[in-house]
């Protein structure tokens, strides 16, 4: 409890839960809106947004680090366009931020699966009368896909947010296995790693672990409060 570099891992933690779970579920809940439409070649984006949750985290974060170092394609691009790059993991303002741009990239499938899976158990009449009654989509989709929604959402929350707290091995593999740079990306799954298998101090992890949990539990109960899956 006295511990500044456990500190550090539970700020980065439950920062990169507050930005991370509502633009993952945001993000999920419209591409699964759109693809529940009669689209065109709707199958194949099904697929291409799903790919990267199939995918191995630590080779897409290979390729991550690969598309973002200072030298990398993506500041290369930016430099094409006129504008100045950013070291975007080597720098403490950015490195967070980066990691959670690729989970949200690499989640966001996953969440979209399970939205699409509940809209289609939504009786189609619903949306035809609304639509007769006048309704836009805008409309729609916040009066009436929202609030039928909202246990999915509250599910979606809950795994995303627990996952969100255990993020450990695209900090791993960004940081090169240090949590840097100046423990910008320490995460507190990180940290039990460290304690644990780093420094072989098992007691140490495990109190740590202990910890963790409780801060699960209780950030679940309390987004159980906030906002219950019924109305």
């Amino acid at each position: 409890l006295y511990d500044d570099e456990f500190h550090k891992a539970l700020y980065n933690t439950a920062i990169y839960t507050l930005w991370v779970v509502p633009i993952q579920t945001f993000i999920a809940l419209v591409l699964a809106a759109v693809l529940n439409q009669n689209l065109l070649a709707r199958n194949f984006f099904r697929a291409a947004f799903f790919f990267p949750s199939i995918s191995s985290s630590v080779v897409i974060t290979m390729i991550f680090i690969w598309i973002f170092n200072a030298s990398g394609i993506f500041n290369a691009l930016l430099s094409w366009a006129g504008m100045h790059g950013a070291d975007w993991l080597g720098d403490p303002k950015y490195a967070l931020k980066a990691i959670m741009a690729l989970n949200i990239w690499t989640t966001t499938g996953t969440l979209m699966v399970i939205f699409l899976a509940a809209l289609q158990n939504v009786p189609p009449q619903i949306y035809e009368a609304a639509a007769m009654d006048g309704a836009g989509h805008v409309q729609i989709f916040f009066r009436i896909t929202i609030p039928l929604m909202r246990p999915v959402i509250f599910f979606v929350v809950i795994l995303g947010m627990i996952g969100c707290f255990q993020m450990f091995d695209q900090a791993f593999v960004a940081s090169g296995g240090g949590g840097g740079p100046v423990n910008s990306t320490l995460t507190a799954v990180f940290f039990i790693y460290l304690a644990g298998f780093k420094y072989f101090d098992m007691g140490y992890a495990c109190a740590a672990a202990f910890i963790l949990f409780a801060v699960i539990f209780a950030a679940t109960i309390l987004q159980r409060k906030l906002m219950p899956d019924r109305g």
